[in-house]
């Protein structure tokens, strides 16, 4: 089974500077064991204050909460 872990997002540089994004960081993980792990990084990186780095833009984001998985169903994303 493949799993969804998204968290809300604050911009902090760029044209979206300043703006919450609900659900902003979205991955699918191919199992229960990376989710949690990709959360619990999530959780450490909102606890610390730190920011990432968006791939296309280079702007500068951090987690603000939300952080959350759920087991995606295989038959509802065809």
């Amino acid at each position: 089974m493949k799993y969804r872990v998204t968290a809300d997002i604050e911009y902090l540089d760029g044209t979206l500077a300043g703006i919450v994004i609900p659900a902003g960081f979205t991955t699918t993980d191919p199992d229960i064991h990376h989710a949690i792990r990709r959360v619990q990084w999530l959780q450490r990186v909102m606890r610390e204050n730190d920011f990432i780095r968006a791939v296309g833009t280079g702007n500068k984001y951090r987690v603000v909460g939300g952080i959350e998985y759920r087991e995606i169903n295989p038959l509802v994303y065809v």
